[in-house]
């Protein structure tokens, strides 16, 4: 993961922030996030949006929305707003549903 002053001047560079933006992946809070999103430091990561967004950088925030975090969907919005995103995407997904069948797949591999 980057440093908070990597994103500052990403956010920097990132001007004028009306034509590009940074789009965060985070499915969660301190306690859902980590879930799907492995090997990512909570704190780091709010310190690097902090950044990015103190420098001028047009952030979006996509929540992909698990049974595990469903529930902090307007909470986690909430924060987006707070922080200063410019959007925030709420998607689900079927990446884990067996089409065939029309159930949630028993264990879906993890490639590391």
């Amino acid at each position: 993961m980057r440093s908070p002053s990597w994103c500052t001047q990403l956010g920097t560079l990132m001007q004028p922030a009306t034509k590009a933006f940074v789009r965060f992946a985070i499915d969660g809070d301190e306690s859902t996030n980590h879930l799907y999103r492995q090997h990512v430091s909570w704190q780091r990561l709010l310190a690097n949006v902090e950044a990015f967004i103190a420098a001028g950088g047009n952030a979006e925030w996509d929540f992909i929305v698990f049974e595990h975090n469903e529930h902090q969907v307007d909470q986690m919005r909430a924060l987006a707003e707070r922080m200063g995103f410019t959007k925030f995407n709420a998607k689900k997904t079927a990446r884990f549903v067996d089409k065939q069948r029309g159930v949630v797949k028993a264990s879906v591999p993890v490639k590391n």
